[in-house]
């Protein structure tokens, strides 16, 4: 039987088989930090759903236990920008790179989001091009980072960022 792994931004739920998760972690009731686990992987099922407010109201109940989770901070940015707050979602995206400077994935959504409205574009092109440096074959860091210099007005270096995403892509799909 094959074994799929199904990851969602540093947290992950293992599927194997035919398998298919059928019902909801239980609600949260966090009060320790031995809760976060189960109601970590509750918001990441409202998350699948599609259920985004009430995955960002668990997520900020994990970041009243403890504040200093990137990977919270980094999921509260995912979550902000996918129901239209972008000043939220750059606010957490911010706070997680203060806490995990190195943190590949709020480095990319971070630098994506602010070339996306033509913000501080130096900094989102900086911001892309260290996503890569610490994964360079990831496609999605390869493809805001040709996003970002074809704001910046670097088209023939966006041409190739985009290149390399796609070879990347078409490299993890046949893996």
């Amino acid at each position: 039987m094959r074994r799929i792994l199904l990851l969602w931004m540093c947290g992950f739920i293992l599927i194997t088989g035919p398998c298919i998760l059928a019902a909801a972690p239980p609600a949260p009731t966090t009060t320790s930090y031995r809760d976060i686990e189960t109601v970590y992987r509750r918001a990441a099922f409202l998350v699948m759903e599609k259920r985004y407010q009430e995955a960002i109201e668990i997520f900020e109940e994990i970041n009243q236990i403890n504040p200093y989770i990137a990977e919270i901070h980094g999921n509260l940015g995912y979550l902000y920008e996918t129901v239209g707050q972008p000043e939220s979602a750059i606010s957490e995206y911010r706070t997680a790179l203060d806490i995990g400077p190195q943190y590949s994935d709020a480095l990319n959504n971070l630098g994506y989001l602010l070339a996306r409205r033509e913000e501080n574009v130096t900094e989102a092109l900086e911001l892309c091009r260290q996503a890569v440096f610490l994964d360079s074959d990831n496609p999605a860091y390869r493809d805001s980072l040709g996003y970002a210099l074809l704001v910046t007005g670097d088209i023939s270096e966006a041409f190739i960022q985009f290149e390399r995403a796609l070879f990347y892509d078409k490299a993890t799909a046949s893996a």
